[in-house]
């Protein structure tokens, strides 16, 4: 049984893989409920992005004759899963799913909609918020209890935060300036893809702050395990070796489909911020501390 919480004119529910769906009117924000326990008969399906946890059963609820609405630069990964999943791995494929994060793996959907930034839906503005996905869309909805803004994995709540040290995404610079962008947008209600909602404007401010915490933590430790100046600079595939054996990953083969992204994400993130350097070493990129 899911657990639902009310707020005003919508309801948030914990679904699959503790990834929140809401449900507004006749509108469904991410698909991770199983329709059985939806409160109401969806029209439209939103999706904030292209990881199977947030469109889980969006297959089933346009079976059921819902339009799914997804970010244009996220289709393909919607509509074949498969897709996200070699890009994590390699593209030999196919990939076992044994090695691929559950967040990962799922039945795709066709999408009836591409969405941009700007689109909107009755009271609900789509807004680019690149970084996890180079896709990745949060909508802002206009309610009687003011401005509640779903972030999708842009943002996650802080309870989730403290139990994930290396949270997934593909470009730490543009997730660094999508999240101070959501700062300025005012908004009363955040609830962010996993973990808790956060209500007044002061928490939804914090919240924001913690997961720019969060990228800083992110990027020293993985400037911590690069070799020194002096040292024989170490191709991205050991920084992610270095970096799961810090956190006690190194025996999970699912946590590599997570970290590898993540890692090279946050080495040019160093690079750009002149704290790491790439150079060809032995016939492959490798790094090292700058």
């Amino acid at each position: 049984m899911s657990t639902c919480n009310k707020i005003g004119d919508i309801v948030v529910c914990i679904g699959d893989l503790s990834t929140n769906t809401i449900i507004y009117r006749d509108i469904v924000i991410d698909a991770s409920l199983k329709p059985a326990f939806l409160p109401t008969r969806p029209r439209y399906v939103l999706l904030t992005h292209g990881h199977a946890d947030h469109f889980r059963y969006a297959a089933l609820y346009h079976d059921m004759g819902a339009l799914v609405a997804a970010p244009r630069h996220c289709l393909p990964l919607i509509e074949n899963p498969a897709i996200n999943q070699m890009a994590t791995i390699g593209w030999a494929g196919p990939i076992d799913e044994e090695m691929i994060t559950k967040y990962f793996v799922g039945r795709g959907v066709r999408v009836d909609t591409a969405l941009e930034h700007g689109h909107v839906i009755g009271t609900i503005e789509a807004l680019a918020t690149p970084g996890h996905t180079p896709g990745h869309l949060v909508y802002m909805i206009e309610t009687s209890l003011g401005r509640v803004l779903a972030a999708g994995d842009t943002v996650l709540g802080k309870d989730y935060l403290e139990k994930t040290p290396l949270p997934y995404h593909t470009s730490t610079i543009w997730l660094e300036g999508s999240l101070n962008k959501l700062k300025s947008l005012d908004a009363d209600i955040l609830v962010p893809g996993h973990g808790s909602i956060a209500e007044g404007k002061r928490e939804v401010l914090r919240v924001l702050d913690s997961n720019l915490g969060k990228i800083d933590q992110m990027l020293r430790l993985v400037e911590q395990v690069l070799p020194g100046r002096d040292e024989e600079p170490v191709h991205a595939d050991e920084v992610a070796a270095r970096v799961a054996e810090a956190l006690g990953y190194s025996r999970s083969r699912r946590a590599y489909s997570v970290l590898s992204p993540t890692i090279r994400a946050l080495l040019l993130a160093l690079k750009r911020k002149g704290r790491a350097e790439l150079q060809v070493h032995r016939g492959v990129l490798a790094w090292r501390r700058k």
